[in-house]
């Protein structure tokens, strides 16, 4: 079964470019906090590193399979886009709990509600200066590995201290669709500010165009 290191973070990608500039960017802030990044350059590739046991993916330890702190995640990808990649991670015992970032140009409302729903944990959209890209990127990086705390460190004492999320949780309204029950969630979790902040951008980037399309089949 994979272990999880230090520090790693699996970078998804297939563009070359988006590639070179993401390593540039994480070299330079490695010469003060140290970790390591794997490559893999498509979805099934990706799905290797995580599950898989003859992994083909750059991997900087080449020792053993390992489970990263953090997912930068494409969306358009060869093979398997980066969709698919994060069901399946989320299906997965091993890797349901790994923060998964979807790191895309993308601008869809759509492809983001559908993210959320999907269990991405964040979804950032790629800039498109070079500058702000590295800028983006670190901060990224910041946040997922230091700031914030992975439930991969987490240590039960003993397992009667485990919630069993089907009981502790009580479900969204059976009426909403996947993506707003993503929001319905993010609400809950986010607090009363930020998250109206959340159910706002939702209404006026997923709702109101839905709404509008419905008037314009009539």
């Amino acid at each position: 079964m994979p272990r999880e290191i230090a520090k790693l973070i699996l970078l998804v990608e297939d563009n070359e470019d988006d590639v070179d500039l993401t390593l540039r960017a994480f070299k330079a802030q490695q010469k003060t906090r140290p970790f390591e990044v794997a490559v893999a350059r498509d979805g099934a590739e990706a799905l290797d590193f995580l599950l898989g046991t003859e992994s083909t993916v750059e991997d900087p330890s080449a020792k053993e399979s390992t489970l990263p702190s953090l997912v930068l995640l494409d969306i358009n990808l060869p093979k398997l886009n980066g969709l698919e990649v994060l069901k399946l991670m989320r299906a997965d015992e091993r890797t349901k709990s790994i923060p998964v970032v979807m790191f895309t140009t993308s601008d869809d409302a759509g492809d983001m509600a559908i993210s959320y729903a999907a269990g991405a944990n964040s979804y950032v959209r790629k800039p498109v200066s070079s500058k702000q890209f590295a800028e983006g990127t670190r901060r990224t990086a910041d946040y997922w590995l230091w700031l914030n705390s992975s439930p991969l460190s987490c240590r039960w004492p003993d397992s009667t201290r485990q919630l069993n999320a089907k009981e502790s949780l009580p479900p969204p309204p059976k009426s909403r669709e996947p993506s707003s029950i993503a929001v319905h969630w993010g609400v809950r979790a986010l607090g009363k500010t930020q998250g109206q902040h959340l159910r706002f951008q939702y209404r006026n980037m997923v709702e109101k165009p839905r709404k509008g399309r419905r008037q314009a089949d009539i």
